[in-house]
């Protein structure tokens, strides 16, 4: 969750970055979610929807945030500028190796 919370702060602050390492960030908490849910049980993700919709809920009444929005594809655009060297591992056990490479991509 550190290199998501750098790449966040980076977006809102820019001129107070100039590089950042970031090991296994995610681009989609949303899709992470979803991935993580069917790699643990193997069934499909519609199945989960209802669960995961009443876990957002619970989680933007109980700390008025909503984790299922972060959505780091938006944010590299005001990051263009920052050198970034991105981590990650096929073998993540937690962070799709697709997601931090979407993000390289992207950047």
């Amino acid at each position: 969750m550190g290199a998501v919370t750098s790449l966040i702060y980076a977006s809102k602050y820019p001129e107070n970055v100039v590089s950042m390492v970031l090991d296994s960030p995610f681009s989609n908490f949303n899709q992470l979610i979803r991935d993580l849910a069917k790699s643990k049980t193997g069934l499909p993700t519609f199945l989960f929807s209802p669960i995961l919709s009443r876990i957002e809920n619970t989680i933007k009444e109980k700390t008025n945030c909503d984790l299922f929005s972060i959505d780091l594809r938006k944010n590299l655009g005001q990051i263009k500028n920052i050198a970034c060297l991105f981590l990650t591992s096929k073998n993540d056990q937690l962070v799709p190796s697709k997601q931090t490479e979407e993000l390289y991509n992207l950047h």
